[in-house]
This record gives structure tokens, sequence and C-alpha cells, in this order.
């Protein structure tokens, strides 16, 4: 999606992202001025386990690019 987040108010009846900082709002307002699709934290990647399975370090990025994947 071009020119707004993937997730924004009416898109796909999902609301706007709830920042952490206002940093971030000020960086999704840079890159729907440009034009760029982004998602706001839509994914966690594990990075370590313990040795039952369970996930014990994990990353979440604040931002992704879907057109740049």
């Amino acid at each position: 999606m071009t020119g707004r987040p993937e997730g924004a108010a009416g898109a796909s009846g999902q609301r706007e992202p709830q920042f952490a900082h206002p940093s971030e709002a000020q960086f999704g307002a840079l890159l729907t001025y440009y034009g760029i699709s982004w998602l706001y934290e839509p994914t966690t990647f594990p990075l370590s386990w313990d040795a039952e399975g369970h996930v014990t370090q994990a990353f979440a990025p604040d931002f992704y690019l879907p057109d740049y994947d």
C-alpha cells in the first residue's frame, strides 16, 4: 500500500498504530510522504531458545518495508 501505512485507519478495518515514541510517528509520516509502504512492528524474530524450546531472546524491528523485501 503506497502513501499510507499498511494497517492504518481505513485500511482493512485496522487502526492507526500506537507508536512507542514520537520519533517513530515522525518516521512513519516521512515514509508515507515519500510513498513508501510500511508496517509497524509486524513480527518478532526469535534469536535464541532454551533447552525446552522456549524463546529466550527475540528482535522486533519497528518498521518493515514490504516493497523492499
